[in-house]
């Protein structure tokens, strides 16, 4: 195995750089957008935050609504002794363990066993990208790049766009990270034979599988297959699978079994009609100019929703690099994994077949997301180019002349349709491209760690444009309205009838239930209750969209749930309700006929 080299080191400083508000007490959750969007939350803080609570990016909410308060719960179970089947607190209970997000088997769950669990978040964030640079530099040394290239490899991938739009998510890059050591396991055992491999291999699978994001693991389940049969391994190698398919039954089945149960695939129809459920041909500008279209953060994104989507950037001077190393063998190979990749990934015919077809679990997928696997392979491109580029054996006048004319294009696109902000988020493109051009023609070791800092630099900008550290202060406070429903609540559950009331989830934190929810994963028959609820015909399923929130007070399910209190931001007018507690805006009404 590779030691750590110099040029490792300055990838580690540059993360260390970019998670440096943590010393000031600043953490990397965005909590600021849970206190800064929601009652009774912003109502606790009128005092100081009469707006409410400035909140760096909005797009950021799911990690403190979804992967948060589960793996909170979870680990709780777990502390406890206990299995965290069942989740009593939010869709009137659901299954918890087969909510594959939680992660509940995920071995590195140990660091929620050493620290309090905000110390213990805060790791699992931070470790992400450091040991995603690792693993990838190992593989990337085994293949015998230079450590410099390797170490390009390594930042334009953990600092670049989707490792770090999805980074506070958790769950989706440690099922990334053990993407290339797996690769790294598989030529070991093409070249040695050694069993050893193989179990690794398999070991580094299932770490990926019990990470907690299902789509990307079977993606990257594929691309393990798909480098296996690449380096020919014998067929001894399928134990490897074997192995990988008998460690994870314990949450596969389960999991395969609330699919089957839940409104998912209802949820998801129409999907060829939604213009974000490919990556849109307009946003492959992203890889250039990851702001052409704005930033969510800026609260100027203009472009097919969401952002974090279809972001696949890994800074202008590594494309530029990857795009070079089509002139080497190694490079058209990749080249030609990544086309095919992204044949799934936009909205060409053959990706659409899977969905025309319908076929299980696949159409339920988002593709865009597919870009986890282009950035990856992006990245190793770009350290492929620079490594071929530094041992002369490539030019770089090919990928100039395809970048400079793309930036010509979207400047022209910009002045075009008047977009000031396209046109202020191009300069920093363009100048970079300069730079790049002016730096090439440096003596070569000079050039090469100038080209790594100006591209650290640039990506550190994108990273901390994007994203928000908060005061630990804003971790689920506790409120006024919060600790009456603690008090009172009992056996029973409550009811938001407006979306900026503490949103499904954060109630696990509190162990407070309700008959909200959201999820990916709900069970088809309450769907069909709340439909019915909501005044929908009986047994017919209303897209819900992943979040359950119903507001008809007036049904008599609303007792069946045994819903004893309303939060509502207006006055209800109904015998059946009555006021008993406020808290600024936020209204506590109890149902009397209960």
């Amino acid at each position: 195995m590779p030691k750590i080299s110099f040029p490792l080191v300055l990838v580690f400083l540059v993360l260390f750089i970019f998670f440096s508000p943590i010393i000031a007490g600043k953490l990397p959750f965005p909590g600021d957008a849970l206190v800064g969007l929601y009652h009774p939350y912003r109502d606790a803080y009128a005092d100081k935050y009469p707006a409410g609570i400035p909140y760096k990016n909005f797009l950021l909410t799911d990690p403190v609504l979804q992967q948060i308060p589960w793996k909170y719960f979870a680990i709780n179970k777990l502390k406890q002794g206990r299995i965290p089947w069942w989740n009593p607190y939010t869709h009137a209970g659901m299954p918890l363990l087969a909510n594959f997000q939680a992660g509940v088997f995920y071995p590195l769950n140990f660091i929620f066993w050493l620290f309090d669990f905000l110390l213990a978040w805060t790791i699992y964030i931070v470790v992400q990208p450091f040991l995603g640079a690792l693993f990838l530099y190992i593989f990337l040394r085994h293949h015998r790049l230079h450590s410099l290239s390797a170490a390009f490899s390594c930042l334009a991938w953990v600092m670049g766009g989707f490792f770090l739009a999805w980074l506070e998510w958790g769950n989706l890059g440690h099922t990334l990270i053990w993407l290339p050591i797996s690769l790294w396991a598989i030529d070991k055992f093409s070249e040695t034979k050694k069993f050893r491999f193989l179990f690794l291999n398999s070991l580094f699978l299932s770490l990926s599988f019990f990470a907690g994001h299902l789509q990307l693991v079977f993606y990257i389940v594929l691309a393990n297959l798909a480098y296996a049969l690449y380096r020919r391994v014998n067929l001894l190698f399928a134990i490897s699978y074997l192995l990988f398919a008998a460690v994870v039954l314990p949450q596969l089945l389960p999991t395969l079994q609330l699919i089957k149960l839940s409104a998912r695939d209802i949820d998801q129809t129409q999907v060829l009609t939604r213009p974000d459920w490919f990556l849109p041909w307009q946003h492959l500008a992203q890889f250039i100019a990851p702001d052409f279209f704005g930033n969510p953060a800026t609260l100027n994104y203009t472009g097919v929703w969401n952002y974090a989507e279809f972001v696949g950037y890994i800074g202008l001077i590594p494309l530029l690099f990857a795009l070079g190393s089509v002139f080497s063998k190694t490079g058209r190979r990749v080249w030609l994994a990544i086309v095919l990749i992204l044949l799934f990934t936009l909205p060409t015919p053959i990706a659409q077949l899977p969905f025309i077809l319908n076929l299980p679990l696949i159409s339920t997928a988002q593709p865009s997301r597919l870009i986890a696997l282009v950035s990856f392979g992006l990245a190793i491109l770009a350290g492929i180019g620079l490594d071929q580029y530094l041992k002369r054996k490539i030019g770089l006048k090919f990928p100039i002349v395809i970048i400079g004319s793309s930036l010509l294009a979207l400047w022209l696109v910009a002045f075009g349709s008047g977009s000031v902000v396209a046109q202020r988020n191009l300069i920093l493109p363009s100048i970079i491209f300069i730079i790049f051009i002016t730096v090439i023609f440096l003596p070569s070791k000079a050039k090469a760690y100038l080209l790594l800092l100006v591209t650290a630099a640039d990506l550190w900008r994108f990273a901390t444009k994007f994203t928000p550290f908060s005061p630990k202060e804003y971790f689920y406070p506790q409120t006024q309205t919060i600790k009456f429903l603690q008090d009172n609540l009992g056996s029973f559950r409550y009811l938001t009838v407006d979306r900026r009331i503490l949103p499904p989830n954060p109630n696990i934190m509190y162990g407070l239930a309700t008959i909200e929810g959201y999820d990916p994963l709900y069970y088809k028959t309450y769907a069909q209750l709340i439909t019915e609820m909501e005044g929908g015909q009986p047994g017919t399923i209303a897209n819900f969209n992943r979040i359950i929130r119903p507001t008809n007070l007036d049904s008599p399910i609303l007792n069946r749930l045994k819903v004893k209190y309303i939060l509502s931001l207006t006055e209800i007018n109904s015998p059946q309700f009555k006021l008993v507690f406020q808290e600024g805006q936020t209204l506590v009404y109890e149902n009397l006929s209960l």
